[in-house]
């Protein structure tokens, strides 16, 4: 067999044998995306609002711990093509928002005013929270909108 030969057989078993991840279905998307979130919002509801702006920064820290494998898991789902933007729109929705967690956790740990830096954080937040929910909406998927 040729060199060539031999490489579209294996080009051909590889396209048989589905390389990869198969991508989801609309009603398996809904359902695993579900689940990651209702557990992560079901783990972040064990989490206490801070009884002063100096507890702010625990808080944040709490919270980033359940929101950073959330995050992970859903950029883990792999959807069919009619669902993928959507998906991929709201994870990195969420990302961003978990970016500026990060951002305002490592302020506060710092010694920036808490009242000063959560105002900032609900600012940079809103717009991100906004996309990300209007693109679960579209999914169908309500158990990930505004956790």
């Amino acid at each position: 067999m040729t060199r060539w030969g031999a490489l579209s057989l294996l080009t051909s078993a590889a396209m048989l044998a589905g390389c990869g991840p198969s991508a989801l279905s609309a009603g398996a998307l809904r359902s695993q995306a579900g689940h990651i979130c209702a557990g992560a919002s079901h783990r972040a509801e064990g989490i206490p609002p801070p009884a002063s702006p100096a507890g702010a920064e625990a808080f944040l820290r709490r919270g980033i711990a359940v929101l950073g494998p959330e995050l992970s898991a859903l950029r883990g789902l792999a959807p069919d093509r009619a669902k993928a933007d959507d998906l991929r729109a709201a994870v990195q929705a969420f990302s961003g928002q978990l970016a500026d967690l990060r951002r305002a956790q490592r302020h506060l740990h710092r010694g920036a005013d808490p009242v000063t830096t959560l105002k900032t954080l609900q600012r940079q937040l809103d717009p991100l929270r906004s996309v990300e929910n209007r693109r679960w909406a579209a999914l169908q998927i309500p158990a990930c909108l505004s956790r």
